[in-house]
Protein backbone atom coordinates (compact mmCIF):
# COMPACT_ATOMS: atom_id res chain seq x y z
CA UNK A 1 0.00 0.00 0.00
CA UNK A 2 1.13 3.57 -0.65
CA UNK A 3 -0.47 5.31 2.34
CA UNK A 4 -0.78 4.71 6.07
CA UNK A 5 -1.96 6.44 9.22
CA UNK A 6 -0.08 7.37 12.39
CA UNK A 7 -2.32 6.14 15.19
CA UNK A 8 -0.98 8.62 17.76
CA UNK A 9 -1.45 11.61 15.44
CA UNK A 10 -4.82 10.93 13.76
CA UNK A 11 -5.24 14.58 12.74
CA UNK A 12 -2.46 14.17 10.15
CA UNK A 13 -4.67 11.96 8.01
CA UNK A 14 -3.03 9.67 5.47
CA UNK A 15 0.75 9.69 5.10
CA UNK A 16 2.28 8.81 1.72
CA UNK A 17 5.33 6.54 1.72
CA UNK A 18 6.97 8.84 -0.82
CA UNK A 19 6.61 11.76 1.58
CA UNK A 20 8.51 9.96 4.35
CA UNK A 21 11.59 9.80 2.13
CA UNK A 22 11.84 13.59 2.13
CA UNK A 23 10.71 14.34 5.69
CA UNK A 24 13.20 14.84 8.51
CA UNK A 25 14.64 11.44 9.40
CA UNK A 26 14.42 11.96 13.17
CA UNK A 27 10.69 12.62 12.87
CA UNK A 28 10.21 9.54 10.69
CA UNK A 29 12.04 7.34 13.19
CA UNK A 30 9.89 8.71 16.02
CA UNK A 31 6.67 7.54 14.33
CA UNK A 32 7.81 4.30 12.66
CA UNK A 33 6.35 2.13 15.43
CA UNK A 34 2.98 3.91 15.20
CA UNK A 35 2.20 3.37 11.51
CA UNK A 36 -1.05 1.48 10.91
CA UNK A 37 -3.22 0.47 7.97
CA UNK A 38 -4.79 3.26 5.92
CA UNK A 39 -8.31 1.85 6.38
CA UNK A 40 -10.40 3.62 9.04
CA UNK A 41 -11.05 1.28 11.96
CA UNK A 42 -8.18 -1.08 11.07
CA UNK A 43 -5.25 -0.91 13.48
CA UNK A 44 -3.03 -3.45 11.71
CA UNK A 45 0.56 -2.29 12.04
CA UNK A 46 2.44 -1.60 8.81
CA UNK A 47 6.12 -1.19 8.02
CA UNK A 48 7.51 1.63 5.92
CA UNK A 49 9.78 0.29 3.15
CA UNK A 50 11.72 3.39 2.11
CA UNK A 51 15.08 2.11 0.90
CA UNK A 52 15.98 2.21 -2.79
CA UNK A 53 17.89 -0.69 -4.31
CA UNK A 54 20.36 -0.16 -7.18
CA UNK A 55 19.21 1.26 -10.49
CA UNK A 56 16.79 -0.91 -12.49
CA UNK A 57 16.01 -2.97 -9.38
CA UNK A 58 14.88 -0.19 -7.06
CA UNK A 59 11.50 -0.45 -5.35
CA UNK A 60 9.11 2.46 -5.00
CA UNK A 61 8.63 3.47 -1.33
CA UNK A 62 5.57 1.72 0.11
CA UNK A 63 4.08 0.17 3.24
CA UNK A 64 3.70 -3.55 3.91
CA UNK A 65 1.81 -5.31 6.65
CA UNK A 66 3.81 -6.26 9.75
CA UNK A 67 4.25 -10.09 9.97
CA UNK A 68 2.32 -10.23 13.27
CA UNK A 69 -0.46 -7.82 12.25
CA UNK A 70 -4.00 -8.85 11.32
CA UNK A 71 -6.39 -6.65 9.37
CA UNK A 72 -10.02 -6.44 10.43
CA UNK A 73 -12.29 -8.65 8.25
CA UNK A 74 -13.90 -5.71 6.44
CA UNK A 75 -10.53 -4.14 5.55
CA UNK A 76 -9.72 -4.32 1.83
CA UNK A 77 -6.23 -5.59 2.73
CA UNK A 78 -7.42 -8.50 4.86
CA UNK A 79 -5.94 -11.80 3.67
CA UNK A 80 -4.38 -10.22 0.58
CA UNK A 81 -0.96 -8.80 -0.14
CA UNK A 82 -0.96 -5.30 -1.58
CA UNK A 83 2.26 -3.63 -2.62
CA UNK A 84 3.20 -0.62 -4.66
CA UNK A 85 3.28 -1.20 -8.42
CA UNK A 86 6.35 -0.48 -10.52
CA UNK A 87 5.10 2.97 -11.50
CA UNK A 88 4.34 4.03 -7.94
CA UNK A 89 0.98 2.46 -7.35
CA UNK A 90 -2.52 3.15 -8.58
CA UNK A 91 -4.72 4.94 -6.01
CA UNK A 92 -7.60 2.57 -6.61
CA UNK A 93 -8.96 0.18 -4.04
CA UNK A 94 -8.28 -3.30 -5.53
CA UNK A 95 -11.56 -4.70 -4.20
CA UNK A 96 -14.09 -1.88 -4.41
CA UNK A 97 -12.77 -0.08 -7.48
CA UNK A 98 -13.24 3.26 -5.74
CA UNK A 99 -10.55 5.87 -6.27
CA UNK A 100 -8.65 6.98 -3.22
CA UNK A 101 -6.39 9.78 -4.29
CA UNK A 102 -4.48 12.64 -2.65
CA UNK A 103 -6.14 16.00 -3.23
CA UNK A 104 -4.68 18.43 -0.68
CA UNK A 105 -1.10 19.61 -0.35
CA UNK A 106 -0.48 20.21 3.36
CA UNK A 107 3.27 20.31 4.07
CA UNK A 108 4.54 19.35 7.48
CA UNK A 109 6.01 22.30 9.35
CA UNK A 110 9.77 22.31 9.84
CA UNK A 111 9.30 22.55 13.61
CA UNK A 112 7.07 19.53 14.14
CA UNK A 113 7.27 18.46 17.79
CA UNK A 114 8.22 14.80 18.07
CA UNK A 115 8.65 14.37 21.82
CA UNK A 116 5.92 12.35 23.59
CA UNK A 117 3.37 14.42 25.48
CA UNK A 118 2.11 13.78 28.97
CA UNK A 119 -0.71 11.53 27.79
CA UNK A 120 1.66 9.24 25.87
CA UNK A 121 0.99 10.64 22.40
CA UNK A 122 3.39 12.44 20.09
CA UNK A 123 2.75 16.14 19.79
CA UNK A 124 2.76 17.80 16.38
CA UNK A 125 1.59 20.88 14.58
CA UNK A 126 0.57 21.37 11.00
CA UNK A 127 -1.14 23.95 8.84
CA UNK A 128 -2.90 24.13 5.54
CA UNK A 129 -6.01 25.31 3.74
CA UNK A 130 -9.45 23.89 4.09
CA UNK A 131 -10.41 21.52 1.31
CA UNK A 132 -12.64 22.98 -1.37
CA UNK A 133 -15.88 21.12 -2.06
CA UNK A 134 -16.63 22.41 -5.53
CA UNK A 135 -17.11 19.93 -8.38
CA UNK A 136 -16.63 20.18 -12.10
CA UNK A 137 -18.93 19.18 -14.92
CA UNK A 138 -16.99 16.10 -16.02
CA UNK A 139 -18.94 12.94 -16.70
CA UNK A 140 -16.71 10.36 -15.00
CA UNK A 141 -17.83 9.66 -11.39
CA UNK A 142 -15.10 9.74 -8.75
CA UNK A 143 -15.37 8.85 -5.08
CA UNK A 144 -14.40 11.96 -3.08
CA UNK A 145 -14.97 10.38 0.33
CA UNK A 146 -11.45 9.03 0.59
CA UNK A 147 -9.53 12.06 -0.64
CA UNK A 148 -6.20 12.24 1.16
CA UNK A 149 -3.51 14.68 2.20
CA UNK A 150 -0.13 14.91 0.45
CA UNK A 151 2.96 16.34 2.13
CA UNK A 152 4.83 16.88 -1.17
CA UNK A 153 3.68 17.19 -4.76
CA UNK A 154 4.92 13.71 -5.71
CA UNK A 155 1.73 11.77 -4.84
CA UNK A 156 -0.35 14.45 -6.58
CA UNK A 157 1.78 14.08 -9.71
CA UNK A 158 1.47 10.30 -9.63
CA UNK A 159 -2.29 10.55 -9.33
CA UNK A 160 -2.31 12.96 -12.29
CA UNK A 161 -0.38 10.41 -14.37
CA UNK A 162 -2.36 7.37 -13.21
CA UNK A 163 -5.86 8.71 -13.87
CA UNK A 164 -5.96 10.54 -17.21
CA UNK A 165 -9.69 9.94 -17.67
CA UNK A 166 -10.67 11.35 -14.26
CA UNK A 167 -8.63 14.58 -14.17
CA UNK A 168 -11.64 16.81 -14.84
CA UNK A 169 -13.46 15.45 -11.78
CA UNK A 170 -10.61 14.92 -9.33
CA UNK A 171 -10.49 17.75 -6.81
CA UNK A 172 -7.21 19.33 -5.81
CA UNK A 173 -6.20 21.99 -3.29
CA UNK A 174 -2.66 23.40 -3.52
CA UNK A 175 -1.73 26.61 -1.69
CA UNK A 176 -1.02 29.33 -4.23
CA UNK A 177 -2.58 27.41 -7.15
CA UNK A 178 -6.05 28.70 -7.97
CA UNK A 179 -7.20 25.65 -9.97
CA UNK A 180 -9.53 23.31 -8.07
CA UNK A 181 -9.31 20.25 -10.36
CA UNK A 182 -6.39 18.13 -11.49
CA UNK A 183 -6.81 18.88 -15.18
CA UNK A 184 -6.28 22.60 -14.71
CA UNK A 185 -3.75 22.50 -11.85
CA UNK A 186 -1.06 20.93 -14.05
CA UNK A 187 0.53 22.52 -17.12
CA UNK A 188 3.16 21.13 -19.44
CA UNK A 189 5.93 23.43 -20.68
CA UNK A 190 6.18 22.96 -24.44
CA UNK A 191 8.37 24.00 -27.34
CA UNK A 192 7.66 27.24 -29.15
CA UNK A 193 9.09 28.99 -32.19
CA UNK A 194 8.31 32.37 -30.69
CA UNK A 195 9.71 34.11 -27.62
CA UNK A 196 9.13 32.14 -24.44
CA UNK A 197 5.77 33.12 -22.93
CA UNK A 198 5.19 34.49 -19.46
CA UNK A 199 2.99 32.13 -17.48
CA UNK A 200 -0.02 34.01 -16.20
CA UNK A 201 -1.07 31.56 -13.49
CA UNK A 202 0.82 29.55 -10.90
CA UNK A 203 0.56 25.85 -11.68
CA UNK A 204 2.30 22.51 -11.19
CA UNK A 205 4.49 22.75 -14.28
CA UNK A 206 6.14 19.74 -15.86
CA UNK A 207 8.52 18.97 -18.71
CA UNK A 208 10.95 16.18 -19.65
CA UNK A 209 14.52 16.31 -18.39
CA UNK A 210 17.16 17.22 -20.94
CA UNK A 211 19.19 14.06 -20.59
CA UNK A 212 22.68 14.96 -21.69
CA UNK A 213 22.93 18.40 -20.06
CA UNK A 214 24.48 17.94 -16.64
CA UNK A 215 22.98 19.99 -13.80
CA UNK A 216 24.90 22.99 -12.54
CA UNK A 217 25.42 22.38 -8.81
CA UNK A 218 26.72 24.96 -6.34
CA UNK A 219 26.43 25.34 -2.57
CA UNK A 220 23.30 27.46 -2.78
CA UNK A 221 21.50 26.17 -5.86
CA UNK A 222 21.05 23.40 -8.42
CA UNK A 223 20.12 24.28 -12.01
CA UNK A 224 18.38 21.62 -14.13
CA UNK A 225 17.89 21.96 -17.89
CA UNK A 226 14.54 20.81 -19.30
CA UNK A 227 13.78 19.41 -22.75
CA UNK A 228 11.37 22.22 -23.65
CA UNK A 229 11.72 25.83 -24.66
CA UNK A 230 12.32 27.96 -27.73
CA UNK A 231 13.09 25.80 -30.77
CA UNK A 232 14.90 26.91 -33.88
CA UNK A 233 12.85 25.40 -36.75
CA UNK A 234 15.75 25.65 -39.22
CA UNK A 235 18.17 23.72 -37.02
CA UNK A 236 15.37 21.66 -35.44
CA UNK A 237 16.83 22.01 -31.97
CA UNK A 238 16.05 23.86 -28.77
CA UNK A 239 18.18 26.98 -28.58
CA UNK A 240 16.68 28.46 -25.39
CA UNK A 241 15.65 25.68 -23.01
CA UNK A 242 13.64 26.15 -19.85
CA UNK A 243 15.76 25.85 -16.74
CA UNK A 244 14.73 24.83 -13.26
CA UNK A 245 16.66 26.89 -10.70
CA UNK A 246 16.37 25.20 -7.31
CA UNK A 247 17.54 27.47 -4.53
CA UNK A 248 18.43 25.46 -1.44
CA UNK A 249 19.90 28.11 0.85
CA UNK A 250 18.68 27.18 4.30
CA UNK A 251 17.99 23.54 3.41
CA UNK A 252 19.53 20.83 5.54
CA UNK A 253 22.42 18.84 4.09
CA UNK A 254 20.15 15.79 4.09
CA UNK A 255 17.56 17.52 1.92
CA UNK A 256 20.20 18.66 -0.58
CA UNK A 257 21.66 15.16 -0.79
CA UNK A 258 18.18 13.72 -1.32
CA UNK A 259 17.47 16.19 -4.12
CA UNK A 260 20.72 15.43 -5.93
CA UNK A 261 20.36 11.67 -5.45
CA UNK A 262 16.84 11.76 -6.90
CA UNK A 263 18.04 13.92 -9.79
CA UNK A 264 20.93 11.55 -10.50
CA UNK A 265 18.62 8.52 -10.47
CA UNK A 266 16.12 10.33 -12.70
CA UNK A 267 18.77 11.22 -15.28
CA UNK A 268 20.00 7.61 -15.29
CA UNK A 269 16.47 6.38 -15.90
CA UNK A 270 15.95 8.94 -18.66
CA UNK A 271 19.16 7.86 -20.40
CA UNK A 272 18.21 4.16 -20.15
CA UNK A 273 14.78 4.84 -21.67
CA UNK A 274 16.33 6.91 -24.45
CA UNK A 275 18.86 4.23 -25.35
CA UNK A 276 16.15 1.52 -25.24
CA UNK A 277 13.69 3.68 -27.22
CA UNK A 278 11.09 3.34 -24.47
CA UNK A 279 7.82 5.27 -24.66
CA UNK A 280 8.21 6.61 -21.13
CA UNK A 281 10.05 9.81 -20.28
CA UNK A 282 11.52 11.21 -17.10
CA UNK A 283 9.61 14.32 -16.07
CA UNK A 284 10.41 17.16 -13.72
CA UNK A 285 7.32 18.38 -11.86
CA UNK A 286 7.54 21.60 -9.87
CA UNK A 287 5.70 24.58 -8.45
CA UNK A 288 7.79 27.59 -9.33
CA UNK A 289 7.72 31.20 -10.45
CA UNK A 290 9.38 32.56 -13.57
CA UNK A 291 12.38 34.80 -13.02
CA UNK A 292 11.23 38.42 -13.41
CA UNK A 293 14.00 39.10 -15.92
CA UNK A 294 14.30 35.71 -17.64
CA UNK A 295 11.22 33.73 -18.75
CA UNK A 296 13.33 30.61 -19.36
CA UNK A 297 14.14 30.26 -15.64
CA UNK A 298 11.68 28.90 -13.08
CA UNK A 299 12.64 29.44 -9.45
CA UNK A 300 11.86 26.83 -6.79
CA UNK A 301 12.95 27.03 -3.16
CA UNK A 302 10.69 24.53 -1.37
CA UNK A 303 11.79 20.85 -1.16
CA UNK A 304 8.26 19.49 -1.39
CA UNK A 305 7.54 21.49 -4.56
CA UNK A 306 9.71 19.41 -6.88
CA UNK A 307 9.93 15.77 -7.92
CA UNK A 308 11.12 13.58 -10.80
CA UNK A 309 8.97 10.75 -12.17
CA UNK A 310 9.56 8.36 -15.07
CA UNK A 311 6.31 7.53 -16.82
CA UNK A 312 4.31 7.76 -20.02
CA UNK A 313 1.80 10.61 -19.67
CA UNK A 314 -1.35 10.39 -21.77
CA UNK A 315 -3.87 13.10 -22.57
CA UNK A 316 -7.19 11.58 -23.70
CA UNK A 317 -9.41 13.60 -25.99
CA UNK A 318 -12.35 15.10 -24.14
Amino acid sequence: MDTARINVIPELGLIMADDLVNIDRDWVESVRAHLVCETDGCAARVIAVLGRTPLLRRRTPHFRTHPDAVHVPECPYADIVVESTSNGGDPENPLTGQHSYPSRLVPLTERTVTAPTGDGTIGSTRGGPTSRRTRGNGSAPVDHHTRGIARTIRPLCRAFIAHPHHRRDMLIDIPGVEATHYQFAFKRLRDTRQSLPWERYRRVFYAPLRIFDRPDETDDRTVVTLHAGRRDPAANRITEPYRLVIGHTGWTDSRIRTLRRDLRDARDEAEDDYLNQAASKTWAFFIGAQDASDPSAFLVDTPGHICFITAEITHPRI
